[in-house]
């Protein structure tokens, strides 16, 4: 079956800890059981913009397709994604893009795959999954297209570092 929802926020606002965060934009959602041992799952957005604490963030040009394969074992996962966001808590805009598809099996992490960041000043961070246990990170600081130093960590140090 291929099952479609839209939700379209308008003014939406949700109050936690007496601070309201509010919603405006539109999600698409799209789930794709067509065949049966494959699910895709798509969710996307042209722009979505939350304020909270006086702090106004936007998601743009967003989508993130996961598909599972379930004619394999275990579970074979692909993840592709694409967007731009902006905040003033991260000092400006990011755009994230998936050069490389990101594979993974079950809940493992990635093994394969790349994903670009891209930020002020064409600054770029390229995240390279080497095996499902270590990723590395190549860094363009500058943003002349050479990189300035690379970084090999461990999935879970990345995960903590990102907490």
């Amino acid at each position: 079956f291929l099952l479609g929802m839209r939700i379209e926020f308008s003014a939406f606002s949700v109050t936690e800890g007496g601070e309201p965060t509010t919603a405006d934009g539109t999600i698409a959602f799209e789930i794709d059981t067509s065949d049966p041992l494959v699910t895709t799952i798509t969710v996307s957005t042209s722009a979505l913009v939350t304020t909270s604490a006086g702090t106004e963030e936007v998601l743009t040009n967003f989508t993130v397709q996961i598909t599972e394969d379930a004619s394999m074992f275990p579970l074979a996962v692909t993840v592709e994604t694409s967007f731009t966001f902006s905040s003033p808590r991260i000092g400006g805009e990011v755009t994230v893009t998936t050069s490389v598809s990101l594979q993974s099996m079950g809940a493992d992490y990635p093994f394969v795959g790349e994903l670009t960041i891209t930020g002020a000043g064409n600054a770029v961070i390229v995240m390279i999954a080497l095996d499902a246990n270590t990723v590395r990170l190549q860094i363009d600081i500058d943003g002349d297209g050479a990189t300035d130093d690379t970084i090999d960590l461990t999935w879970d140090e990345l995960m903590a570092a990102a907490a």
